[in-house]
């Protein structure tokens, strides 16, 4: 359930789908939740052109904006989270996003540049932050080491 207050209206300068935009022309942009739980965006045809994975039986989750610009999908009774934006981050680092190793699952956050001001899918430059101690900040292009911060 998306709350009626939160709906998404898509502009130009929006970019959904770095690796695949989608057009800026198409009035019928969607974002919805699924039968399954999932968060989807469609394109005009209803394709799906992303998905969230999350796997649950609940059909009461709401799709939330928080002040901070994390984007999540919860359960609205219990208000667990299901899934968030913040642990997929892209171009834009906010406060309270982390990267680097997320010590629960083992998987590396970090954010790497577009490819040109005019095309968003991912570029060479890459930052994070190194899991080794004491931790790192690194800048690479592409598989080479750029810039870091030392300890």
């Amino acid at each position: 359930m998306i709350d009626r207050a939160m709906e998404l209206e898509w502009k130009a300068e929006n970019v959904a789908n770095r690796e695949r935009p989608l057009a800026n022309t198409d009035p019928f942009l969607s974002l919805r939740t699924g039968i399954d739980g999932n968060l989807r965006l469609a394109d005009g045809k209803q394709n799906t052109v992303w998905p969230t994975s999350v796997t649950t039986s609940l059909n009461n989750l709401e799709a939330v904006l928080l002040d901070t610009g994390n984007f999540i999908l919860r359960d609205h009774i219990s208000g667990g989270i299901f899934w968030e934006s913040f642990d997929y981050p892209c171009d834009t680092f906010l406060p309270e996003m982390m990267i680097g190793l997320n010590t629960k699952t083992g998987e590396r956050r970090f954010l790497d540049s577009w490819k040109s001001e005019n095309d968003p899918s991912s570029g060479t430059f890459v930052i994070g932050v190194t899991a080794e101690l004491p931790p790192q900040v690194f800048l690479w292009n592409g598989s080479n080491p750029y810039w870091r911060s030392g300890q």
